[in-house]
C-alpha cells in the first residue's frame, strides 16, 4: 500500500521532492506543511501547504508519513525528529537515480535526479543526495547529511553525522564534518 506523504518544507527543495515523489509513483503526495505559507497556498501544479508545523490533528489527518524538504541539516534534524513521532518517515528515490541493488538508504532519506550510490553505500535517516551526486563503494554517510548537488564522495569513506559537503565538492578516503 502506498504512503500518503506530506512535505515538511514548500520552497524550492520541497517542490524537487515532490516532483520526485510524483515521478516515482511510489508514494502518494498528500500536500505540503510550511511555517511560511499560509494553508491553501499552490506550491507546485495542484499541490498546496495544508497546514503549519504546529497543526499536528490536520497533518496525521491528511498523512500517514513525512519526508523534511529543508535544505539546513539541524532545522531539517529537528523537524525530523518533531514528525517522526507521529508519522512514518518516507524515503525519496527519483527514477533518474541510480542505486546499487547492495546499497542502503536510511528512513526519511532523499536521493535525487542522476544521483548515484554504489555498492554497498550506506546512507543514514534523513538525508539529501542532491542532484547528480555520488557516493561510491562501501561509503557511509551519516544521518541528517547534505551531500550537495555535484558533490563526489569515493569509495570507502565515511562521513560524519550532521555535515554537509558542498556542492561540487570531491571526498576521497577519510573521515569528514563538513558544513
Amino acid at each position: 500500500m502506498k504512503k500518503k506523504v506530506i512535505i515538511v518544507g514548500a520552497g524550492g527543495h520541497g517542490r524537487v521532492v515532490a516532483d520526485a515523489l510524483l515521478l516515482s509513483g511510489a508514494h502518494e503526495v498528500a500536500g505540503f506543511v510550511d511555517d511560511q505559507l499560509a494553508a491553501g497556498t499552490i506550491v507546485i501544479g495542484d499541490l498546496k501547504v495544508l497546514a503549519s508545523s504546529k497543526a499536528i490533528d490536520v497533518i496525521k489527518r491528511e498523512a500517514n508519513a513525512f519526508v523534511i524538504a529543508i535544505g539546513n541539516n539541524e532545522l531539517r534534524k529537528k523537524f525530523f525528529e518533531q514528525f517522526s513521532a507521529f508519522l512514518e518517515p518516507a524515503s525519496v528515490i527519483h527514477p533518474a537515480a541510480s542505486v546499487s541493488a547492495f546499497a542502503k538508504v536510511g528512513e526519511g532519506s532523499q536521493v535525487l535526479a542522476g544521483a548515484v550510490l554504489g555498492a554497498n553505500a550506506v546512507i543514514g535517516r534523513n538525508c539529501i543526495i542532491n542532484a547528480l551526486s555520488l557516493v561510491d563503494h562501501d561509503s557511509v554517510v551519516g544521518d541528517h547529511v547534505h551531500v550537495a548537488q555535484g558533490a563526489l564522495i569515493g569509495g570507502g569513506c565515511k562521513v560524519e553525522a550532521g555535515a554537509t559537503i558542498a556542492q561540487g565538492q570531491s571526498i576521497s578516503s577519510y573521515s569528514t564534518k563538513t558544513s
